[in-house]
Parts: C-alpha cells; sequence; structure tokens
C-alpha cells in the first residue's frame, strides 16, 4: 500500500519538526496512542489501540529516524504487530517546506500489511490509513495553533 498527500500547518517548519520529533506530542496527537518513548535519539517505542474495520487490538511498534534534515525531512522506519491485528512496515517520508506564516508537510508512506487486518482489502486499509492520518493532523495543527 502506498499514500501520498500533504497538509499545512499553522506554525513555522522549525516549529513542527520540534512537535513531530517530540514523544509527548506524538502521542498526544497520535488517535489511540497510550504511550510514545525515546529509547535513543531517533528510535522510538509506541503502544496504542488500533481499529480497522472490525478489527479492534493493542499494537506495539517502533520507529527509526533515518537520513535526517533538521528542519526539512527525514524517513520514519517503521514496523507494528499485534496479536489480533497482524503486522505493518514499511516507511514515511516527510518534507517540510515554509508556506507563508506556516508549513507544508508533504508525505509519502509506504507500507505493507500481513495478517487478519490485510484480509480487510487494500481500499479499506486505505480509508482507514487517511482517516487516521487526518486525525493526527489535524490534532498537531490544533495543538500548534494553541501555542500562537
Amino acid at each position: 500500500m502506498e499514500i501520498e498527500h500533504h497538509r499545512t500547518l499553522a506554525r513555522p517548519p522549525e516549529r513542527v519538526w520540534q512537535a513531530l520529533n517530540d514523544p509527548d506530542v506524538l502521542c498526544a496527537c497520535a488517535p489511540g496512542c497510550e504511550s510514545v518513548e525515546r529509547l535513543q535519539p531517533d528510535y522510538f517505542v509506541a503502544h496504542l489501540r488500533a481499529r480497522a474495520g472490525p478489527i479492534q487490538a493493542r499494537v506495539e511498534g517502533t520507529i527509526r529516524i533515518v537520513d535526517p534534515e533538521p528542519p526539512s525531512q527525514y524517513t520514519l522506519a517503521f514496523a507494528a504487530s499485534g496479536r489480533a491485528f497482524g503486522q505493518a512496515e514499511g516507511r514515511t517520508y516527510v518534507q517540510i517546506h515554509e508556506a507563508g506564516s506556516g508549513s507544508r508537510i508533504a508525505y509519502r508512506v509506504a507500507v505493507t500489511v500481513t495478517g487478519r487486518v490485510a484480509r480487510m482489502g487494500q481500499s479499506v486499509i486505505n480509508r482507514v490509513a487517511m482517516r487516521l492520518m487526518d486525525r493526527f493532523f489535524d490534532r498537531l495543527d490544533e495543538r500548534l495553533r494553541g501555542e500562537a
């Protein structure tokens, strides 16, 4: 599965970069997030409750920052699994550009999903993934606007 999208946020690239690298902000903005812990400067572990269609499960995931170029781009390598959910593994390519007084974030997610969730079909998985990403960025934008 591959998804490509972009969003405009209310704060400059430097602040967006900081927020996207702050475990507390990530957890507050990610739907279903229970915890995000930074184990190394470029390595996080996350726990969340995920729902995709009729499947609901607790999921544990890892995120590794690859090739960072602050505050403009990086790649996130991730893997997640949940007993009732299945597995997901992939990469997210993120670019942050100045856009007026804010920032434009362009991202491309390439992920392979296996297990129970994969049986739901590509179109359902894509809809769920887009909805989760939209919620994440809505919450992030709201949080950043509250700082202004």
